[in-house]
C-alpha cells in the first residue's frame, strides 16, 4: 500500500472521527479540523481538505463567531467545485449541511 493511500485512508478516518464526536469540546473539534485540513493540504487531498474547512465552518458557527463559519464554509465549497466533488447543500432544522462526497 503506498504512502498517500495510507494517508488517504487515515485522513478519513479522522474525519469520520469529526463527524461522530461530541460537539462539546468545541475548541479540540477546531484542533482536530486543522490537523486533518495541514495532512489533506500536505499530500494534495481535495476531499479531505474540502471536509476540513467544512468541520471547521460548522465549529465556528457553534462558536457564533458567524464571519468565519461562513469564510470556512465558502472554502469548503470552491474546493469541492474546483475539483469536480459532489456537494449537497441542504437548510432545514434551521441547520445546514454540506456533504462533501
Amino acid at each position: 500500500m503506498n504512502l498517500e493511500h495510507s494517508t488517504k485512508h487515515e485522513i478519513d478516518q479522522l474525519l469520520d472521527e469529526l463527524e461522530q464526536s461530541e460537539k462539546n469540546d468545541l475548541q479540540a473539534q477546531i484542533a482536530k479540523a486543522e490537523q486533518t485540513l495541514t495532512l489533506s493540504q500536505a499530500i494534495g487531498y481535495e476531499r479531505g481538505q474540502s471536509l476540513s474547512y467544512y468541520y471547521i465552518a460548522q465549529t465556528q458557527a457553534r462558536l457564533n463567531d458567524f464571519t468565519k463559519a461562513v469564510l470556512y464554509a465558502k472554502q469548503a465549497i470552491e474546493i469541492a467545485q474546483r475539483h469536480q466533488l459532489v456537494v449537497e447543500e441542504s437548510f432545514g432544522d434551521g441547520h445546514s449541511r454540506v456533504c462533501v462526497c
